[in-house]
């Protein structure tokens, strides 16, 4: 996960960087930023990485390779950085490098994974961000797990992050799980204190929202308002990615009728994968070779075309 770790872009045309490397160095930019103006940067970079390494992050060992990874970044010791960042990264250099230089005296494996893990979204908050959102699939790989130890490890691990958000020490995090139906009819069952946490008689809702349960089958919206409204938010993101200003009112009907034609065609949550795939093929042709309101026939030719090319896709996801 912290290979994938992407701080906030800069502005809306910036796409995130990703990766702790620079994440951590865009921290420490920011950081020269704000203190090269105060008549004594070295000085008030000091007291900010001293405060830093007094926030509470579980493990003093990760805090501690943080802060040495930032000192590095803002005295230019890109070898002392690069060490310490290859450490976080799991790639595990040599102990007597990193005792000698840094004092780190411990391996990161999968024994003390879950402990970074929590430290990690701790140390972000401590950083000055607001918190952190994480996403697994990892409910699809409980399901399919054909070891009882390891499926009871994946289901214990669960069980542990959502006791840690419920105690607040995890300030700032969110979790969302990706699961098919199977994980709460067929594997949350067999763990009682997983079932206890997930189960839920309504899903995620402005009436019910302390449920754990976002059910993409029961939303507020209806279906194919639901997709109008997914067409609505893709369409600054084609704009974007083609450097083209789309004719807004045109492309809303296209995006009504694609909508209501992929309800028509699939009965499923299916609907989504066929509706975005097809409104996406649209607008990158439209794009290039010109906007034009979407007949009927051709509506129903590229959802029934969509469908086609993702039949036996797996559908019914739930979060």
């Amino acid at each position: 996960m912290i290979r994938s770790l992407a701080g906030p872009p800069k502005t809306e045309e910036e796409d995130p960087e990703v990766g702790l490397r620079p994440f951590l160095q865009n921290v420490a930019y920011d950081v020269q930023d704000r203190f090269n103006a105060t008549p004594d940067p070295e000085a008030e970079r000091n007291r900010w990485l001293d405060s830093f390494r007094g926030s509470d992050v579980e493990s003093t060992v990760f805090r501690e390779a943080l802060a040495a990874a930032l000192r590095a970044q803002l005295d230019g010791e890109r070898e002392s950085f690069d060490l310490v960042v290859g450490w976080l990264l799991g790639e595990n250099p040599p102990l007597a490098r990193l005792r000698g230089s840094i004092g780190i005296g411990e391996r990161l494996d999968r024994s003390n994974s879950f402990l970074m893990l929590r430290c990690l979204c701790q140390a972000i908050r401590a950083l000055g961000f607001s918190g952190v959102l994480i996403m697994f699939d990892e409910g699809y790989r409980m399901v399919s797990l054909s070891s009882t130890r390891r499926q009871r490890e994946a289901c214990e691990n669960l069980v542990s992050v959502i006791n840690y958000c419920g105690h607040a020490r995890l300030p700032g995090a969110m979790f969302v799980y990706a699961v098919p139906p199977a994980f709460r009819s067929d594997v949350a069952p067999r763990y009682e204190a997983l079932r206890q946490r997930v189960e839920s008689r309504t899903p995620l809702s402005a009436r019910f929202p302390m449920s754990p349960v976002i059910n993409l089958e029961e939303l507020s919206l209806g279906a194919e308002d639901l997709l109008a409204r997914i067409g609505e938010k893709l369409l600054p993101i084609v704009e974007m990615a083609r450097s083209h200003e789309f004719n807004r009112e045109l492309q809303l009907r296209n995006i009504r009728a694609l909508a209501a034609e992929a309800v028509a065609q699939s009965l499923d949550v299916n609907s989504r994968r066929i509706f975005v795939k097809a409104l996406a093929a649209s607008l990158i042709d439209q794009a290039v070779s010109g906007e034009r309101d979407l007949a009927s026939e051709q509506v129903e030719s590229m959802v029934r075309e969509t469908n086609d090319a993702l039949r036996g896709a797996p559908a019914g996801d739930e979060y």
